[in-house]
């Protein structure tokens, strides 16, 4: 199987839609390009990571510093 170099804007989908877009460009790319393919995967695991750590931080400390 040959492999074709896919463009670099690929990384965009999972920088917009986190973990939707990076499994988007995942099943997309995984035949032309397997190694682009995994790191928007993972790029969206790690915003999504990223994202709740952030939600759960924050979340916390509202109820930690009732802002009334």
């Amino acid at each position: 199987m040959t492999q074709k170099e896919r463009s670099s804007l690929w990384y965009a989908l999972p920088l917009v839609f986190s973990i939707v877009g990076a499994i988007t460009a995942y099943y997309i790319l995984k035949k032309d390009d397997p190694t682009k393919a995994k790191n928007s995967l993972w790029i969206g695991v790690c915003l999504l990571a990223f994202y709740l750590a952030y939600y759960l931080v924050f979340s916390v400390m509202l109820e930690m510093f009732e802002f009334s």
